[in-house]
């Protein structure tokens, strides 16, 4: 799978193939009004998680077919997730680890 961008010629041959019209879809090639729906979304990864992501992708490609189907299943995992269990911010979970005790001594500093 190419996951670099398009170059310059691969937008030109497109554009040179691609016509614009005002004529209506024939109501055959149009989808049954039941199907699923899917909606764009515009996500900023930081560099390192793209990575991961297309590394993932590449290493799995019987498992995803691309790096949306991995996105939007790791997405669904995590909801399904949140309905089991409830989630809390990484610095609520420090303040809250700052505040424990230990339960005993501590066995670095026993007395000799």
């Amino acid at each position: 799978m190419n996951l670099d961008a398009p170059g310059p010629d691969d937008v030109a041959t497109f554009m040179e193939n691609l016509r614009l019209t005002d004529e209506a879809v024939p109501e055959s090639e149009l989808p049954p009004p039941e199907s699923p729906v899917s909606v764009v979304r515009s996500i900023r990864f930081p560099y390192e998680l793209d990575q991961r992501i297309n590394a993932a992708v590449e290493d799995s490609a019987a498992t995803w077919r691309n790096r949306t189907e991995l996105v939007v299943q790791m997405v669904e995992a995590g909801l399904n997730a949140l309905q089991h269990d409830q989630l809390i911010s990484k610095a609520e979970a420090i303040r809250l680890l700052m505040g424990l005790h230990p339960a005993g001594p501590d066995p670095r500093h026993d007395a000799a």
